[in-house]
Order: structure tokens, then sequence, then C-alpha cells
């Protein structure tokens, strides 16, 4: 077996699905090529962080409705539920209208 294989067999072989004679073949050149083993690694690094990121977590402590309707309307968002855009042409709430343009 060679690099080559050792990549193209290397989920087969973490997830045990390798025949016994290619399992010893890939094992053997584990055995003797050090970058195999260290891709390898990465590799099985890679998949469990993969795996950890989309794994469920606690939900976060619930969140105060007057203060995502307080972000939401300062940001200008649309507040979950709402299928229309914020009306941009009103000024946020508590902003001052514009006033006339000053003179030079």
């Amino acid at each position: 077996m060679n690099c080559r294989q050792i990549s193209d067999f290397l989920m087969a072989y973490l997830d045990c699905e390798l025949d016994p004679a290619t399992r010893k073949a890939f094992e053997y050149h584990l055995a003797l090529c050090p970058p195999c083993v260290a891709f390898m690694q990465s590799y099985e690094q890679a998949v469990r962080l993969g795996r950890e990121a989309f794994e469920c977590q606690a939900p976060p402590p619930r969140v105060p409705e007057e203060l995502i309707r307080a972000i939401l309307a300062a940001t200008g968002a649309t507040p979950p539920g709402c299928t229309q855009p914020p009306d941009c042409s009103k000024p946020p709430q508590g902003s001052k209208p514009p006033g006339p343009p000053s003179a030079p």
C-alpha cells in the first residue's frame, strides 16, 4: 500500500470497514510512514472537531423579550416572525426628526 491508497482508504479504516488483509497492509504502511500517521491524526481531529461543532448544547438562558425588541429597534432589524423589512423612511424610535438644513 502507498500513501495515495492510505488517503483513499482512510475513512474506511477509521470506520473499521476494511477487510482484514487490507487493514493489515494499511497498518503496515502506517508503521513505516510518519507523514501518513500525521495525516491520519489530523484527519481524525478534523472529524472530531466537526462533530463537536454540531453537538447539541444546552440552550442559552432566556433573553428578556424587552431586550430583544430594544436591540432590534436600535439596529433596525426585522423582529422574529415579521415578514416585512423595517420601514426605513421612519426615524428610529427615540430619535429626533431631521431639522431644516443649516445655512452656510
